[in-house]
């Protein structure tokens, strides 16, 4: 039971770990944290468009992407592999949450589990794919015009991707708590 609980909560994590590890060293990630990290006036500053759970405007999202000039390109490719990502971690919440299921022998319906797993990959995507599609409108120099209808549905997608990455880790959490607490009361 320990080592249930133990995989239940270590393999989403790892999953986790690991993308942002993967990424952090492919150089399209190098290039564009070049871009809006180094010193000078190309310096950001701010949280990457991914990570902002406020949200963003089309105003802010064309202001990192101008920030890029060249590296636009690279936020391309990024967020074209970026698409793998989702299925990855989502596969590990889903396992994780499944076999934490199946051992407690919850009378909950499985689909319940899967639920916020379902809505987290669908709106990592529906982020990508939107931001691609306003990243076409854009030259090589950063300059053009985005939708702000659209980036605004982009901005939606990324905080209910990281509302749903939150549910989903305090789901495994507690899981792997109930494994353990579980162990616990059947041992003594």
């Amino acid at each position: 039971m320990l080592l249930k609980a133990f995989l239940v909560f270590i393999i989403p994590t790892a999953a986790l770990l690991a993308g942002v590890a993967v990424f952090s060293c492919l150089p399209e990630h190098k290039a564009v944290q070049r871009r809006v990290s180094g010193p000078g006036p190309l310096h950001w500053g701010g949280t990457p468009l991914n990570q902002r759970p406020k949200g963003y405007s089309a105003e802010e999202a064309k202001a990192f992407w101008a920030l890029l000039a060249e590296g636009v390109a690279s936020e391309r490719h990024m967020l074209k592999i970026d698409l793998a990502f989702p299925v990855v971690y989502g596969a590990t919440f889903a396992a994780a949450l499944l076999l934490a299921w199946s051992t407690l022998g919850w009378s909950v319906n499985p689909l319940w589990l899967l639920a916020p797993v379902a809505v987290l990959v669908a709106a990592d995507w529906t982020e990508n794919i939107v931001q691609l599609g306003q990243l076409a409108r854009l030259n090589a120099k950063g300059e053009g015009e985005l939708s702000a209808t659209w980036i605004g549905v982009a901005s939606l997608a990324t905080q209910l991707k990281l509302a749903m990455l939150l549910v989903c880790m305090v789901l495994t959490i507690g899981s792997a708590g109930c494994l353990v607490e579980h162990h616990f009361r059947r041992a003594f």
